[in-house]
């Protein structure tokens, strides 16, 4: 009986040995299952997230101004055309202001004249357009230099645009005193004068 009690003994523990090894084995697949699911719902989130959107500030000039409305609509076309860049166009006075504010730090860009005197944080100067001013008058007038337009009558573009700041900046480069231009502002295709040249 002791034989006979032994072999059973020795059954009992290989099928307990069995049981045991089979259990760990279903517990190694269950938990590599259980990874897997994991990894994939990581890794899915990972690749189905939505895109980070970098917004990059910019000063522009007063708003309805040349280069606000070419920002502006650089704005609206990156926003089309990409889904990780913006572009916020902000307001400034001048492009002191733009200056002074990108060496802050309170925009990551500046929009300002070619004159316009930089230092500190300007890593990257771009032209965003050449901008020429034309003086023209008529042949009765006598203008032969720029000094001549002032004591001309002058139709200059409308207040706050780029091409209004542009005549005075070359004004002041001429040294010809503003208070003595006799200005008028108009938009060019309604300035007095265009009647007179179209006719």
């Amino acid at each position: 009986m002791a034989g006979g009690e032994n072999e059973g003994n020795d059954r009992q523990l290989k099928a307990n040995h069995s049981s045991v090894r089979t259990r760990a084995i279903h517990i190694r697949i269950f938990i590599a299952i259980i990874a897997a699911c994991l990894i994939g719902t990581i890794a899915y989130l990972w690749i189905n997230k939505a895109p980070e959107i970098t917004v990059l500030r910019v000063g522009t000039s007063p708003l309805g101004t040349d280069t606000d409305k070419l920002l502006r609509e650089v704005s609206a076309v990156l926003e089309r055309h990409s889904d990780t860049v913006r572009l916020e166009a902000i307001n400034t006075r001048d492009p002191s202001e733009n200056i002074a504010k990108l060496n802050r730090g309170e925009i990551d860009l500046a929009a300002i004249r070619s004159d316009t005197p930089v230092v500190e944080s300007v890593q990257m100067v771009v032209n965003l357009y050449q901008d020429f001013f034309q003086l023209i008058g008529r042949k009765e007038a006598g203008l032969r230099t720029v000094r001549d337009f002032a004591a001309s009558n002058i139709v200059i573009p409308p207040v706050g645009t780029d091409g209004f700041r542009a005549f005075f900046s070359i004004i002041d480069h001429y040294d010809i005193p503003t208070q003595s231009i006799k200005w008028q502002a108009y938009p060019f295709e309604r300035a007095p004068i265009v009647d007179k040249w179209q006719s």
